[in-house]
């Protein structure tokens, strides 16, 4: 076991079901960890909002998703058949381009924000700086 953390008392504020990987790196160089989630992810239950996000979807031409909570929230009322092939995707750092090519076998036009990891990042694109005429679908987790 590393020593680089030891003696360090580590809080972990990611949200419950993602605190293990981040948990057992910080352990794994000596760090005693605390679980204390900030956050819950919790999924939408409204039969209607996704039904309608289904029928809706296909009229536009760009999906961005701000997180991997955000991917997995719009996946569990979409299916990546029902998405045109001609759609554009964007996405805030790898774990969510990494989340968003489970489901999407043909990310080719798949716009990646690099540092700072936010959405200024994700907009200052090439890709985003001329969609006039566009109609950008935005996903969050909450």
């Amino acid at each position: 076991m590393s020593t680089g953390l030891q003696g360090q008392v580590i809080l972990n504020t990611r949200p419950r079901h993602q605190q293990g990987e981040l948990t057992a790196l910080l352990e794994q160089q000596g760090a005693r960890v605390l679980s204390f989630p900030v956050i819950e992810i919790v999924p939408i239950e409204n039969p209607e909002l996704a039904q309608r996000l289904v029928q809706e979807v296909q009229q536009f031409d760009i999906l961005l998703f701000v997180s991997r909570n955000a991917v997995d929230g719009a996946f569990r009322m979409l299916d990546a058949v029902q998405l045109a092939s001609n759609l554009s995707f964007g996405v805030i750092g790898t774990a969510t381009r990494r989340a968003l090519a489970e489901r999407i076998t043909n990310l080719d036009q798949c716009l990646v924000a690099g540092e700072p990891y936010n959405s200024e990042a994700l907009l200052d694109a090439d890709g985003l700086q001329q969609v006039a005429g566009k109609r950008v679908m935005i996903f969050r987790a909450s």
